[in-house]
């Protein structure tokens, strides 16, 4: 296309305007309007604008005002605006306010159509308007509009228009408007309001209820919760955004029934609001609201990622990232007072708090797949990583809070982090053993290596010493012995926690609890190191001589065998005893196997298990555990008549974040039954348990009685009545012959 063409058309474009009749609905029926829309569809198009930057500047300007000259022959309702707005960008530029007044005008236009429209014509106006909104004209303004512009355009549809479509129509809305622009509008804004609650609603959760975080706060944060466009917040387009909404709102929820439940007597909205929410949020069709269940697996999975992520951690050498973490807890603990020997002051972890927020920052750095939202970490998961922390923290291990510890015991811990100790030379290598006498040309074995390196290079006293403990241990055994951190060791699958007492290895913690015991009565339990070989290595560090009776006797056999070989001549014996007896006789040795310890271990848990599994199948066939009223039943009276189960039954629920009170009745029929098949096992012959299970098969044989009984009533009944009769025509025919 060259400059002549283009202005050839721009002219013949010209005169169809001038030679248009004013839009009308008589012509839209006879069909007269059909230039109107041929030329609308031009003036939208690509080659237009391809033809209007061949022209000069002042036939563009004359195009131009000729189109809004002739403006009010097009459809009002639809084609005016659009020609309005085009005509204001070509002639002014799009940061122009005339530009920006007239897109606003017709943004208004639309969103006046959609306000006050009835549940029943409701549905044409909101397809109408959709429809507008999708066409080209349409989306090619929306860069044009301005920010306050584009969020009341989204309000205005979701709560108007969105409403009253069905599912298709509301994706291609959402999807498509501004979708060509690469701006989709609607999405844009739900993805706003969604970081907007997410945030107002953790930074409540954090510091409620201290004031101004008080329930009328959480009222007017789940009031915005309602917003209509948040119903769609499947359509954002960052999952982790979404997952983070959801958390954000159901631990809200939830404190509402736990720690903060008073909230609801002093602001009653919020019952309502709650439960609004959780139809609106966590509905799922056939299972009803979800949250609670939903919520328990997810806090579930949050914390396992975590506590795998703390292991990987501890699990470098020297720990680098302790410091790290111990720059960012500093600031949010009190701070130590003036004197060293005192601690700081306690700071409860009993609920969200800053502190766990950023040891969940902590975890994810450097990690692209672990980043889980706020308040999700559960006080076990912050307990087991800041008891290995360091000595500068101390954590309570009845109450969940914690503090820093006084700056004498806190300043071996912080140089121990700083800077690597100095490593201790290796301990003097024991003499070697002599040879057994049963075996002259097997030698003896030799320890295996080191848990912490093979090299025999150790960091600290208890590497040390940990050396020397397993010194007899088998090198396959000595697989099970894992180095986790400083004076930290994994032990057949247990964390234990290493210290030193007057030069002695003694066991600290094994997991949890606090256990002093040596390391070698451990290794003995464990059936690393066999009770004789440890006895033996309790005498010191002097020579092994076998000094046992056994081995004495051994030798004199052996001295007295050779001597008398010496003496007597090579064929003296032969032939001194009939049919070759007189030949020396080979000694029968019998070995015998020594027992593996790990597969001793290997095979009590296997029948442990198979046991719990017989005792399952045992209870699967006296129990239908697809009747949910039976086991329903069967918890509500274990609670009654059983304290234990009244204990477990918490643990429980609050393993999973449930409340007890709501499980009884609300829990699915798969919760109740995990609980019940764990405990019922212990409680199967008791006198309530055995009513709730037989209970059904005696009123059902007390049913069967009750109706044999009643069919013998009534055949009985039957052969009476039918005795009658026949008397009754006895008589009769008595009668008759009377008569006759």
């Amino acid at each position: 296309m060259d400059h002549h063409f283009a202005r050839s058309w721009l002219k013949s474009l010209s005169a169809k305007l001038e030679s248009l009749t004013e839009w009308s609905w008589v012509g839209e029926r006879q069909g007269t309007t059909q230039t109107h829309r041929q030329l609308f569809r031009e003036f939208f198009s690509t080659p237009f604008q391809k033809t209007l930057a061949l022209v000069d500047e002042q036939k563009k300007e004359e195009f131009v005002q000729g189109i809004e000259k002739n403006l009010y022959k097009f459809d009002r309702k639809t084609q005016q605006f659009p020609l309005g707005c085009l005509c204001a960008l070509l002639q002014h530029g799009k940061d122009s306010p005339t530009t920006q007044e007239r897109v606003k005008a017709w943004t208004d236009c639309i969103l006046d159509r959609l306000v006050g429209i009835t549940a029943t014509g409701g549905r044409a106006v909101a397809i109408e308007v959709a429809e507008e909104c999708l066409s080209v004209p349409f989306q090619r303004l929306i860069p044009l509009m301005s920010e306050d512009m584009r969020e009341r355009l989204a309000d205005c549809l979701g709560e108007h228009a969105l409403l009253h479509m069905d599912e298709a129509q509301q994706k291609n809305l959402l999807e498509g408007l501004g979708a060509e622009a690469k701006c989709p509008v609607l999405i844009e804004r739900i993805e706003a309001l969604m970081a907007t609650c997410t945030k107002e609603l953790n930074t409540w959760l954090a510091q409620a209820p201290r004031f101004p975080f008080t329930p009328l706060a959480l009222a007017d944060a789940l009031a915005r919760a309602e917003h209509p466009l948040l119903r769609f917040f499947t359509f954002a387009r960052q999952p982790s955004q979404k997952e983070a909404f959801l958390m954000a709102v159901a631990l809200c929820l939830q404190s509402l029934r736990t720690r903060l439940r008073w909230m609801g007597s002093a602001e009653p909205v919020l019952e309502r609001l709650s439960h609004d929410l959780q139809q609106r949020l966590f509905f799922v069709k056939n299972q009803g609201a979800v949250m609670e269940i939903w919520l328990a697996s997810r806090l579930k999975k949050y914390n396992e990622e975590a506590a795998g992520r703390v292991a990987s951690i501890l699990a470098q050498p020297g720990v680098p990232k302790l410091l790290p973490l111990k720059t960012k807890l500093l600031p949010l603990l009190p701070p130590l007072p003036q004197s060293d020997d005192q601690p700081g002051d306690w700071v409860e972890l009993d609920g969200p708090s800053p502190l766990a927020d950023a040891v969940a920052e902590w975890l994810g750095e450097d990690a692209a797949n672990f980043k889980p939202p706020q308040h999700t970490l559960s006080f076990d998961t912050l307990r087991h990583l800041l008891l290995r922390a360091g000595r500068w923290i101390e954590v309570d291990r009845e109450q969940p809070r914690i503090r820093l510890a006084p700056a004498a015991v806190a300043a071996p811990s912080l140089q121990m982090l700083t800077q690597k100790p100095a490593p201790l030379p290796p301990p003097p290598l024991p003499p070697p053993a002599l040879p057994s006498p049963t075996s002259d040309g097997e030698s003896q074995r030799s320890p295996g290596p080191s848990p912490v390196d093979e090299s025999g290079e150790v960091d600290n006293l208890i590497d040390l010493l940990m050396n020397e403990a397993l010194a007899p241990v088998n090198p396959e055994m000595r697989n099970l012995v894992q180095k986790v951190s400083h004076g930290v060791y994994r032990i057949s699958g247990k964390e234990v926690t290493l210290h030193t007492v007057s030069g002695a290895l003694y066991v600290y913690r094994i997991g949890d609890s606090i256990k002093y015991t040596p390391i070698k009565s451990l290794l003995i339990e464990e059936g690393l190191v066999p009770s004789e070989e440890v006895a033996g290595s309790r005498q010191g560090s002097a020579p092994p001589v076998d000094t046992s009776s056994v081995a004495r006797v051994a030798q004199i056999s052996q001295q007295t065998a050779s001597l008398g070989a010496k003496i007597a001549a090579p064929g003296a014996q032969k032939g001194l005893l009939p049919f070759g007896l007189g030949r020396p006789v080979t000694p029968l040795v019998i070995s015998v196997p020594k027992a593996d310890p790990q597969a001793l271990i290997s095979k009590r848990v296997e029948a442990a298990t198979r046991a719990a599994d017989v005792a399952k199948q045992v209870l699967r066939r006296q129990i239908d555990f697809e009747d949910e009223a039976k086991i329903r039943k069967l918890l509500i009276k274990g609670l009654k008549h059983e304290p234990d189960w009244a204990v477990a039954f918490q643990d429980f629920c609050n393993r999973r974040r449930v409340a007890p009170e709501a499980a009884v009745v609300n829990a699915p029929r798969e919760f109740i039954t995990t609980f019940v098949q764990e405990n019922l096992p212990n409680s199967i012959n008791t006198e309530w348990a055995q009513k709730v299970i037989h209970g059904k098969d005696k009123k059902e044989k007390k049913d069967k009685d009750k109706d044999k009984s009643k069919k013998d009533k009534k055949e009985k009944k039957k052969e009476k009545q039918a005795k009658r009769e026949a008397e009754a025509q006895e008589a009769g025919a008595a009668q008759t012959r009377q008569r006759t």
